[in-house]
């Protein structure tokens, strides 16, 4: 209808079909749960309401609070199925191309254009795109926001919709803190690792990779453990500290321990067959420096220990036995002790004549 001079003339009836918000509308997807300290795929989609070819646009994504979209998303494959039921099937005409991080990571757009490619009525377009969480991140509910708009053979068209997300509080104990390994001066104490931070009833637990070393229930805020030295190496070890409330493991902080060189024991006398003087006899050998070395000897039939010593910063060791040996066949062991119990035996057999 027009109207001159406030008269109407040539009115004409048209028919107009109005599609609810337009004939590409956004589709609600979610709750998605967020992984904390991992990265989670999180969906949206969009119908496409009416046939149509040709599409050219850009899509905006919005990050939901907190969190960033990983990066190296360059494209993003289509999948498109018919109706709300049907099966999703690749649709590479509308993947999504030239991807654009900003704004620190919180925003990430795409470019569309689905070319010649028909597209039918009825079908629903849905992308995946990878969202990164930190550990640290508030828990709550919130959403991954886009706007899909662009121009196509049926003109303009813009969706703007939301994926909702979840992030669940953590309930994740803390890492020990003030992680450290000592040695006792003894060298046959073992060694302990001790730390703070620790729930009061939680386990504390050292590992060397899976292999669980030490566990302990903690009553209160510190924990000091022994590292049974059978279970462990020389040289530099390394471990693990945890501690678990209620079945949830905290992080881990990593601490070591260095046993030094395992080094050698050895007996250089008596050996071989030997005359024993009256009343005593003095063993002689080498071993790690600073370690404790043990001898005892055996006549196959009773045990005896003859005494300790310390190897010197030249490895050399000696000590001198009150003993009075009878004639006949023994077999001397030297033990060497080192930082954190540590243990090497030697043995040499020895006759003796008189």
């Amino acid at each position: 209808m027009q109207k001159i001079d406030g008269e109407e003339h040539d009115s004409q009836d048209l028919e107009v079909t109005i599609v609810e918000g337009g004939t590409v509308v956004p589709k609600q997807n979610g709750p998605v749960d967020l992984e904390r300290g991992g990265t989670t795929d999180v969906p949206f989609s969009v119908e496409n309401k009416e046939a149509r070819a040709e599409m050219q646009g850009k899509v905006e994504l919005a990050a939901p609070a907190g969190t960033t979209f990983a990066d190296g998303q360059t494209n993003v494959a289509a999948e498109v199925r018919t109706g709300d039921t049907g099966s999703w099937t690749p649709n590479t005409a509308l993947d999504l191309k030239n991807g654009n991080l900003s704004d620190g990571g919180k925003k990430l757009t795409f470019d569309v254009d689905s070319g010649a490619t028909e597209l039918p009525a009825g079908q629903e377009y849905r992308y995946t795109v990878k969202v990164d969480t930190p550990a640290d991140a508030a828990a709550g509910t919130d959403e991954l926001g886009f706007v899909y708009a662009g121009d196509s053979s049926k003109g303009d068209y813009r969706a703007e919709g939301t994926t909702t997300t979840t992030l669940e509080a953590d309930n994740k104990p803390g890492a020990p803190t003030s992680v450290e390994g000592y040695f006792p001066q003894d060298v046959a104490a073992w060694a302990h690792i001790k730390g703070d931070g620790i729930t009061s009833g939680a386990t504390v637990t050292i590992k060397q990779g899976e292999k669980v070393i030490a566990s302990q229930k903690v009553t209160g805020t510190a924990f000091d453990l022994p590292i049974d030295p059978s279970k462990v190496g020389y040289g530099k070890q390394d471990f693990t500290v945890t501690q678990t409330i209620d079945g949830t493991e905290s992080d881990n902080t990593a601490v070591s321990l260095d046993y030094g060189d395992e080094g050698a024991v050895a007996i250089t006398s008596p050996t071989g067959p030997t005359v024993a003087g009256s009343g005593s006899m003095t063993f002689t050998g080498t071993a790690t420096a600073g370690s404790t070395v043990t001898v005892t000897g055996t006549d196959f039939a009773n045990d005896s220990l003859f005494g300790s010593a310390t190897a010197a910063a030249d490895n050399n060791w000696s000590l001198t036995a009150s003993l009075d040996l009878p004639a006949g066949p023994y077999q001397f062991w030297a033990s060497q002790m080192t930082k954190g119990g540590k243990v090497k035996l030697t043995a040499t057999s020895v006759e003796i004549t008189r």
